[in-house]
């Protein structure tokens, strides 16, 4: 039966469903209103697989001088995996490290650091030949090796899950994820991972970097 207007009675399936996809619209904008009142933003890292931190270590860098964890301590870390041999995605993962080295060049509490995944190639002389591709700062932006016992197991430990996929080439050091950027925390413990291959990562990382600034603050 219709009103005496002619119109669709209330009662009518079509007024009932535009009643009810109007207040799903006003229940989602009030929950996203709440969501970003409280500050939460959707997360856009990886959080370690378990809780991690940096080891102690005693490497070289490609300048050959001695670099230890102290060295890092009371700074942020934003630390990357490479082999000079890599023709893709080392370099992809580099070109973002080269982007947050200039974007953070006022800041003097965050380090860069790339570890090699395969020390008995990348000696300091040819990852020195490979950083300066990329514009690397021997202050700002290291390049660490070693023996092979002493770089690996800090990825391991500090970073990387080690995983050998059937059927497909092994890796250097067959670590899974090679391409995230892992950011570490000025105690020394890993925060979180983004993904190096995102042209988006720098600007992510700085965004993160931010947010523990603010959270020492509290």
């Amino acid at each position: 039966m219709r009103s005496a207007t002619g119109s669709e009675p209330l009662g009518s399936p079509w007024l009932r469903v535009a009643i009810s996809a109007v207040g799903l619209l006003l229940v989602a904008g009030a929950l996203a209103a709440g969501f970003l009142s409280r500050g939460r933003v959707p997360e856009d890292f990886i959080r370690p697989d378990r809780e991690r931190s940096l080891a102690r270590f005693r490497l070289t860098d490609r300048t050959g001088r001695t670099v230890t964890e102290a060295e890092l301590r009371n700074r942020f870390a934003i630390v990357s995996f490479v082999f000079t041999s890599c023709g893709t995605t080392c370099l992809r993962v580099s070109r973002q490290m080269a982007a947050l080295q200039h974007q953070l060049a006022a800041s003097n509490d965050v380090q860069l650091v790339s570890l090699t995944v395969d020390p008995r190639t990348d000696t300091p002389d040819v990852l020195n030949r490979f950083a300066a591709k990329f514009g690397a700062d021997t202050n700002r932006w290291l390049f660490l090796t070693g023996p092979k016992d002493a770089v690996l197991p800090l990825i391991e430990t500090s970073f990387l899950v080690r995983e050998t996929i059937a059927g497909e080439a092994a890796m250097p050091g067959d670590f899974a994820h090679m391409e995230r950027l892992a950011v570490v925390d000025r105690r020394g413990d890993v925060r979180a991972y983004f993904d190096g291959l995102n042209t988006n990562t720098p600007a992510a990382v700085l965004a993160f970097l931010d947010r523990l600034r603010k959270e020492e603050l509290r």
